[in-house]
Order: structure tokens, then sequence, then C-alpha cells
């Protein structure tokens, strides 16, 4: 498989968990509000251009191997980066710490949406 493909085919599965959670959320009456903003497609180029990235540099054998990478390189960096039941906010969990509030800088308005759009 050349670099190419593999690019091509990473940045196909780095397109898949956006995908399966749109497909799991295909009943309902409306489409996701968070497709009408900046910072979902912000983070989907991202993703996508992980998955892309990861599978040329591993220099998968085959298509599935190439999907594969593209999927799940920026899986874990998603869950890994999600804010889960405000856990990036609440240092220390539930020993007394008190929950540090969120900030209004540039910065925090988009990592904070895609950190919870991440996590869901």
């Amino acid at each position: 498989m050349n670099g190419l493909q593999a690019l091509g085919l990473g940045a196909l599965g780095g397109l898949f968990p956006d995908a399966l959670r749109l497909i799991r959320l295909r009943h309902g009456l409306r489409a996701p509000a968070y497709l009408t903003k900046w910072w979902f497609w912000i983070g989907l180029a991202l993703l996508v251009v992980m998955g892309a990235v990861a599978s040329f540099l591993s220099h998968p054998a085959s298509a599935l191997a190439a999907i594969s990478i593209g999927y799940g390189a920026p899986s874990i960096f998603s869950g890994v980066l999600g804010d889960r039941e405000g856990h990036a906010r609440n240092m220390g969990g539930g020993h007394g710490a008190k929950a540090l509030a969120p900030k209004r800088d540039p910065i925090a308005r988009v990592i904070g949406p895609l950190r919870r759009y991440w996590s869901a």
C-alpha cells in the first residue's frame, strides 16, 4: 500500500467515530444541534487529519489496517481528552477539592465544547 492510499483510508477511518455517533442518533426527529456549530467541524477535521497521519506513519499492509489505524488514533485521542462528568474541571474528585470554574477565554470556548462532544 502506498502512502497516498494510507492517507486516504486513514482519513476515512478518522471519520468513523463521528459517523457512528450520528448513526446512533438517526431516530431523532431533528439533526443534532452541534452539526451547526463551528467547533464540531474543527474537531472533525482535526480527527480526520489525525487518522490520516497515524495511518501514513504506520505504513499499513492492508486497507483494513489503514482504516483501523485511522479509526483508532482519533478514538483514543478523543476518549482521553473527553470531558466525562466534568472530570477536567473537578480536580480531585469528591475529596473536598473545590471545583475549578471554567475559563471564558477564547481557547476555553473552543476546547470546552469539543471535550464535552468527544466524551458523549
